[in-house]
């Protein structure tokens, strides 16, 4: 019998536990104008931060970030992605050695910025090379196109034409 009062008490006990969240007063949302993040920072530091309430910041004026131009101070500066093609080479086909040789072209990819206003550009930075690798006994499945990039190899699952190594690309 007091086995059975220990449990009931116990079970009422959870039960008031667990329902006193649902009666507990609901927090107001307060919203605060600031000029920038920084007096977000300083609110929450100073005595007027009462962490029962939920606050909503409204920056009203915030100006978006964009680079601009260094010559002409102009919104309209972008990045560019140039793609320099190689001359095409042929290269001994790994499937078929005997058969054909497959085509491979050389890409090398650069980045520079410009500006639309004033056609000012920055000098190109190399980025990447990778090699599209055209296979003429495998392109009548449809699958005779591969990209080889630098650190693909055929033991880490790629097909033998996307691996620069096997293939002897540099």
């Amino acid at each position: 019998m007091k086995k059975k009062m220990m449990s009931l008490a116990l079970a009422v006990m959870m039960c008031v536990s667990l329902c006193v969240p649902a009666f507990a007063a609901e927090r107001t949302r307060i919203e605060i104008n600031v000029e920038n993040e920084a007096e977000i920072a300083e609110f929450f530091h100073s005595p007027e931060y009462d962490p029962d309430n939920l606050y909503s910041f409204i920056i009203p004026n915030q100006i978006q970030l964009r680079m601009l131009c260094p010559r002409c101070g102009s919104n309209s500066y972008r990045g560019m992605t140039e793609r320099r093609e190689g001359p095409p080479i042929m290269i001994m086909c790994p499937a078929s050695p005997d058969l054909s040789s497959d085509k491979s072209i050389k890409f090398e990819v650069y980045t520079y910025s410009e500006c639309d206003q004033c056609g000012y550009k920055t000098s190109s930075v190399f980025l990447n090379k990778y090699w599209e690798i055209e296979c003429h006994l495998e392109y009548w499945d449809g699958a005779g196109t591969w990209k080889a990039r630098p650190g693909q190899s055929y033991r880490n699952g790629y097909d033998l034409h996307e691996d620069p190594d096997y293939m002897g690309l540099r």
